[in-house]
C-alpha cells in the first residue's frame, strides 16, 4: 500500500497512526504540500 503523506499533515497522521495500530506495512511517498506537489501532472 502506497501512503501519499505529507509530514505535517494532521490527517495525514492519523491513517500512519492507523495503520501503524493494525500493523499494516506501506509505502510512504512525501508529498511537498508547501510547493503544492499535489496540483503538479504527476497527480493528476
Amino acid at each position: 500500500m502506497k501512503l501519499y503523506d505529507f509530514p505535517l499533515s494532521g490527517n495525514c497522521y492519523k491513517v500512519r497512526l492507523m495503520l501503524s495500530f493494525l500493523e499494516l506495512r506501506y509505502e510512504s511517498v512525501v508529498v511537498n504540500l508547501r510547493e503544492q506537489e499535489q496540483k503538479s501532472p504527476t497527480f493528476s
